[in-house]
């Protein structure tokens, strides 16, 4: 659904339930890329739809890097790379929209329990992933953040399973204010 800017009256709607061109099933992520076209992600049919403003149906995405996506849980538009990160499975892809090349960057071990759950840009132009641990208990790779440089090198990163200061509790997105703070949406830390 589109909103208004300031009216939050809802505009229009767009897109039906199905797999077919111009339906969704299970949306996971929206992002707007730099010439304003909407990318939505979808879980279920295991691509990237992408809609004009007006909500017409262009086209979709299905595979990055010569591979087929899987799982896309988000997607997040980089301007500094002219690209989009997708959430997809234990990768992060980047499909490029302009010049760039497409890449694939894997961040989780081979049979880990965590998932990658949301994404985020700094000011810096690095790319913040949020790694849910998605147990109960403390899982060995997850409840963190990596942060990674517009190559895909991993420069920094923090968080453990835990309720003190620099601990996640099943952490599922992030954002980033124009001072530079990352804000953290810890599910089960409150």
């Amino acid at each position: 659904q589109v909103f208004g800017g300031t009216s939050n009256t809802a505009v229009r709607r767009f897109g039906e339930l199905g797999t077919g061109d111009g339906q969704l099933r299970f949306p996971t992520g929206v992002a707007i890329d730099g010439e304003g076209t909407l990318w939505i992600s979808e879980d279920v049919n295991a691509r990237l739809s992408s809609w004009s403003r007006e909500g017409e149906f262009l086209g979709t995405l299905t595979e990055v890097d010569g591979e087929a996506l899987q799982d896309p849980q988000r997607v997040e538009y980089l301007p500094f790379l002219d690209a989009l990160a997708i959430l997809d499975g234990p990768f992060v892809r980047i499909k490029a929209l302009g010049e760039g090349i497409d890449q694939t960057w894997e961040l989780l071990d081979e049979g880990s329990t965590s998932t990658l759950a949301g994404l985020c840009v700094t000011d810096y132009d690095d790319l913040i992933v949020v790694v849910d641990g998605n147990e109960v208990t403390n899982g060995s790779d997850g409840h963190r953040l990596i942060k990674l440089d517009p190559n895909g090198e991993q420069i920094g990163g923090f968080g453990s399973w835990g309720n003190g200061e620099m601990q996640f509790f099943r952490p599922v997105d992030c954002a980033v204010n124009d001072g530079g703070e990352l804000y953290v949406a810890d599910a089960l830390n409150h």
